[in-house]
């Protein structure tokens, strides 16, 4: 079974920012940001009945830089 789920994740200029996640029966996770297609985590199975999240385990802080015109959200 696939899964697709929408959520808001965060308010850009008073326009939603919105999360995808998508999940499949093995395990798998991913979540994507709309706002330059952005991976904020990415779970794989782990073989022993749980999961590691290979990008972002401890994003504590969330912010929009510009560099060269391009805005981007930074997780640190």
């Amino acid at each position: 079974m696939q899964r697709v789920e929408r959520s808001v994740f965060g308010e850009l200029n008073g326009k939603p920012i919105h999360l995808f996640r998508l999940s499949n029966a093995n395990g798998m996770v991913a979540e994507l940001l709309e706002f330059g297609g952005r991976i904020k985590a990415l779970c794989i199975p782990d073989g022993q009945g749980g999961s590691t999240n290979q990008f972002f385990e401890d994003a504590s802080s969330i912010t929009v830089e510009t560099v060269d015109g391009v805005r981007t959200l930074v997780f640190r």
